[in-house]
This record gives C-alpha cells, structure tokens and sequence, in this order.
C-alpha cells in the first residue's frame, strides 16, 4: 500500500470560507454560509474560516465553534438592535451581501 501524501488528505484553500482581518462577526458568518456549496462533503468534514490581512496573508482561522461563542457573546451584550437582528437571521435571507476577501 502506497503511504498517502500531505495532498491527498489537505482541504483545499478554494474550499475554505474566507474573510478580512477588519471583518464582523456578521461576515464571518456569511461568509461560512456562502462556503457551504463549495465543501466536498465525500472528503472533509470542516468548517474554519481563514482570515487574511491587508496583503492577502493567512493570518489565522476562525472555527465554526469560535463564531458560535461569539454570537453567545453578542446575545449576552448589548449590541445595537440591527446588528443583533442581522446575526439573529439566515444570511441568505438578507438582502446585502457583504464583501469576502478571496485569495
């Protein structure tokens, strides 16, 4: 049996949600949503969100469980009324969709 290499079992970055260092969690939301039709389900099982700086660098990643306690956060806060709605909604639902950095 031949030993698999690193290429065989990586996610491919095109698979991968993506936003800006400057992003909402808001976005980052969206963006993992709008990622969703992009995932091989046959092949990997995650849900992170690269976040890129300014010059389109990898500078970290956000997990699905990371935005969950961020809008566990934004439900305990007093966050302004539209914005709390904004991250209450599906964000397919919404009429705007903001701007993702893609690499």
């Amino acid at each position: 049996m031949e030993t698999p290499i690193v290429t065989d079992l990586m996610v491919p970055l095109d698979e991968y949600a993506t936003i800006s260092e400057e992003a909402t969690l808001y976005e980052a939301v969206t963006a993992l949503d709008e990622a969703k039709p992009r995932f091989d389900k046959t092949r990997h099982q995650h849900r992170a969100i690269l976040v890129f700086d300014k010059n389109n660098h990898i500078t970290g990643k956000i997990s699905q469980l990371d935005v969950i306690r961020g809008l566990e956060q934004v439900e305990g806060s007093a966050v302004a009324g539209a914005e709390a709605e904004a991250l209450r909604q599906d964000p397919a639902d919404t009429a705007s969709t903001p701007t993702v950095v893609k690499k």
